[in-house]
């Protein structure tokens, strides 16, 4: 009986000095970090993520854009933005941010940056409504809003009314190389066929 509890013994030894140089066997230590409103210093309601190529995290929230370098956190203005749904980073690296009747982009300012709404188009709509969604696809961003599908290509826009009901009813997705709309009760569109959505 002594002999087998001196082997036990000998072989939780092992075991403990094993952990102690594999960090596998840390106790106690989350794997993840969780931040308050407190730390970021906005709502409580994040309704979008990205990270750009650098490694900076951008949230979503409402009026306001966080970036989060690891350390501290930022607040980039979206004033009248509401709720910043749309969050996408593109082909180029720039971010596209979309709120509520707000489209646009970030461009850097010294160590900050700035929103920077898009500029006047005859083919973008004159009123937005809200972006639910921005999906970036090789050079093409299509912005899935209240009130058409937007497409970006080539630095001109092309404005796709849904066939019906409002955008609220669709859902806009992307890979890297093909874009998708579906909406209830419709088939599924891609790339080559989204601009035969009208109906």
């Amino acid at each position: 009986m002594f002999r087998a509890l001196t082997i036990l013994a000998a072989i939780a030894l092992v075991i403990a000095e094993g952990c102690q140089a594999q960090p596998f066997c840390e106790l106690g230590r989350p794997l993840y970090q969780f931040y308050g409103t407190r730390d970021y210093g906005g709502d409580n309601q994040n309704w979008s993520a990205i990270q750009n190529p650098e490694g900076l995290l951008f949230f979503g929230n409402n009026n306001l854009v966080l970036d989060y370098d690891g350390q501290r956190w930022g607040h980039i203005a979206v004033p009248g933005g509401f709720a910043i749904h749309g969050l996408a980073v593109d082909s180029t690296g720039e971010i596209w941010v979309g709120g509520s009747g707000k489209l646009g982009h970030l461009r850097p300012d010294r160590s900050r940056y700035q929103f920077v709404p898009i500029k006047a188009d005859p083919h973008l709509l004159t009123a937005l409504g809200e972006v639910m969604s921005i999906v970036s696809c090789g050079d093409t961003e299509y912005v899935g809003t209240e009130k058409a599908l937007l497409v970006h290509q080539n630095d001109s826009w092309n404005a796709i009314p849904w066939p019906h009901g409002s955008g609220f009813d669709y859902v806009v997705s992307a890979t890297p190389k093909r874009a998708f709309v579906h909406g209830k009760d419709d088939p599924l569109y891609d790339r080559r066929t989204i601009g035969s959505c009208r109906g």
